[in-house]
């Protein structure tokens, strides 16, 4: 795993008054649709490593030029907050989530979050409602598999009209 130097990390929340970002820590808070209850900090800052916070302001910029606000939600996770997550009264109800092969959540210290190289995000109309990006955020779905999984990578039942062009 490549090793992040703190210098490298960037808070999200700088670039809010310059680009249509909207933050929301959605682990700070223990609200829909957070299943995992506050992992973090109330006060808690959205990071990224340097080289994906350049995209996401990119996206943003983009998004914003047909009347969109990109939201984040998560970025950067430590290692105790993916042993919140792993620990939680919902992941103990649905140990699958961690066993591989169709792994949902990564074990502490493990995946591109504990690197800031992974982002939760949606996209937002004008009067701040999300658009329908495919399924609900965190789904976490009881067959993982591509082809029961509508937030896998490689889902196969995708409806022709969101497929990707």
């Amino acid at each position: 795993m490549q090793k992040i130097s703190p210098d490298q990390l960037i808070p999200m929340d700088i670039f809010t008054p310059d680009a249509a970002l909207d933050i929301n820590v959605i682990y700070a808070h223990d609200k829909a649709p957070n299943i995992f209850g506050q992992i973090y900090r109330k006060d808690a800052r959205l990071w990224l490593y340097e080289d994906l916070a350049k995209i996401v302001i990119l996206a943003a910029k983009r998004a914003a030029k047909d009347g969109y606000t990109l939201t984040l939600y998560d970025g950067f996770r430590s290692f105790e907050a993916q042993e919140k997550m792993a620990n939680s009264k919902a992941t103990q109800e649905n140990p699958n989530w961690m066993e591989e092969p169709h792994r949902l959540l990564s074990p502490p210290g493990k995946g591109a979050h504990p690197r800031a190289m992974a982002i939760d995000c949606t996209l937002s109309e004008q009067n701040g409602e999300a658009l329908d990006m495919g399924t609900v955020f965190d789904l976490l779905s009881e067959i993982p598999t591509k082809a029961h999984n509508p937030a896998h990578r490689e889902f196969v039942n995708m409806q022709e009209g969101h497929k990707l062009n």
